[in-house]
């Protein structure tokens, strides 16, 4: 319908109104009584509509919380606008904000004290119904503007772990393949979290969900007598830094080894790659309360390089985050080493490296858990892939589940991984600490706070 025949229709309609130019409300506006100023978001800019809110009806606020014993409320502002021109009636052609709003249209409510602006809200306007009185002369807008808990409670989307939310959001980079190991019991594959990433196969038997010890991880994989394996997306072999280290490549999972040990020599972990190295495997030494190596293997299956034992892990009963790290440099040489983090926080890190001379990097292909479905009764989760070289996260806050972090720094962190504007002042000081970041939607996560 061209815009001259909805015009017309419009006027029909409502009595041949139309818009002529701005018109106040009748009594005071709400800038000229009280101070407020009320804006909305039109044509990427904000513009003030102070001049056409109705002061009789109040402009009230509400938000936080009504005692301290309840949750927290959305926050909401509410006031009426003098619509006798149809101005604020999104389907009137003839209206100069016509196409500009309608629902969602973002709102934000300030006052100015001694020259400095304080915003008391900031919304989305879900609706604007028309309203008039009985003698069909004084029409006006009745709004209702709904802050941000609104729109975050949508399409609640279900819980994740914090583990699984920190590798998902971005927070670590360049990660090119992530099976979390977190599936129902009762899965007959393992689910890959990115979208260009297969699920792994299963061979054998699994215990899927079976093990709940990690505190930022819901449960995971207890290997049995079988295995899994899936493919790592194709992606470039990035070119070496500025310091002509790389490319790079770690692989990290999370372990949990019974208190009794498990078999000797037993492959945990093996990463197929191209170059020199054809295939890396972590495997499990009973000595020392439990240790692991990392071996590196040609396509001949000839031995290239063994690490050292971890002879300080023991890692028999405790959940550890296993980190295996190859990188290269121009002479050419290929760097690597296993290391483990303890997630009781009681041991420190430790670490073993090896050097191929000569070697040629490439990138990773494959990732198989328990190729030889030796590694009965160890749990394991969280195997993920990364391309770079330099740990961007605190590995014990990972594995503690952001555990200690102030109220403020939560949020904070929350709103970054989710890609929401986030500012603000920590009041709480250091003496409030968060415990464990349990799985839960992002609104519950942000109440704890």
């Amino acid at each position: 319908m061209r815009i001259a025949a909805k015009v017309a229709a419009w006027q029909k309609k409502y009595g041949g109104r139309g818009f002529t130019g701005y018109q106040g409300a009748s009594g005071p506006t709400a800038t000229s009584a009280t101070g407020l100023k009320i804006e909305i978001f039109i044509d990427e800019s904000w513009v003030d509509i102070s001049s056409d809110v109705r002061y009789a009806s109040r402009v009230v606020i509400t938000g936080g919380r009504n005692d301290e014993s309840s949750q927290v409320q959305r926050g909401t502002c509410k006031f009426s606008l003098n619509n006798r021109q149809g101005k604020y009636s999104p389907r009137n052609p003839s209206s100069p904000l016509y196409g500009k709003i309608g629902r969602n249209t973002r709102v934000r409510c300030s006052t100015e004290q001694e020259g400095t602006v304080r915003y008391r809200f900031h919304g989305e306007i879900v609706a604007w119904p028309s309203k008039w009185d009985v003698s069909d002369t004084d029409i006006f807008v009745p709004v209702e503007g709904s802050g941000i808990l609104r729109r975050l409670n949508q399409g609640v989307r279900p819980s994740s772990s914090s583990m699984y939310r920190t590798i998902t959001k971005e927070t670590i980079d360049h990660v090119v393949a992530y099976w979390p190991c977190e599936d129902a019991s009762g899965s007959t594959s393992i689910a890959s979290a990115l979208p260009n990433a297969a699920a792994m196969t299963i061979a054998g038997t699994v215990n899927v969900a079976a093990y709940s010890g990690f505190a930022a991880s819901s449960s995971v994989v207890t290997l049995g007598v079988g295995s899994f394996t899936g493919a790592v997306p194709p992606y470039a072999l990035d070119a070496p830094d500025a310091s002509g280290l790389g490319p790079f490549i770690k692989a990290q999972f999370l372990l949990h080894t019974p208190s009794g040990g498990s078999t000797e020599n037993a492959v945990i972990f093996q990463l197929s790659t191209t170059g020199s190295v054809a295939r890396w495997e972590a495997r499990y030494i009973t000595a020392f309360s439990g240790s692991l190596l990392l071996t590196a293997y040609n396509s001949l299956g000839t031995i290239l390089a063994t690490s050292d034992f971890l002879t300080d892990s023991a890692i028999d009963g405790k959940d550890v985050l296993v980190t295996i790290s190859i990188d290269a440099d121009s002479s050419p040489d290929i760097f690597a080493g296993i290391g483990v983090t303890y997630a009781d926080g009681t041991t420190a890190i430790s670490v073993h490296n090896m050097t191929i001379a000569g070697g040629v990097p490439g990138v990773a292909t494959r990732v198989t858990v328990a190729p030889i479905s030796a590694c009965s009764d160890m749990s394991i989760g969280h195997i993920w892939i990364q391309t770079d070289g330099t740990a961007n996260l605190d590995p014990q806050a990972l594995l503690d589940g952001h555990k200690g972090e102030s109220p403020f720094t939560r949020i904070s962190r929350l709103c970054i991984e989710e890609g929401i504007d986030f500012s603000g002042t920590d009041v709480t000081g250091n003496d409030t600490t968060m415990g464990v970041q349990n799985a839960d939607t992002l609104v519950n996560l942000m109440m704890d706070c």
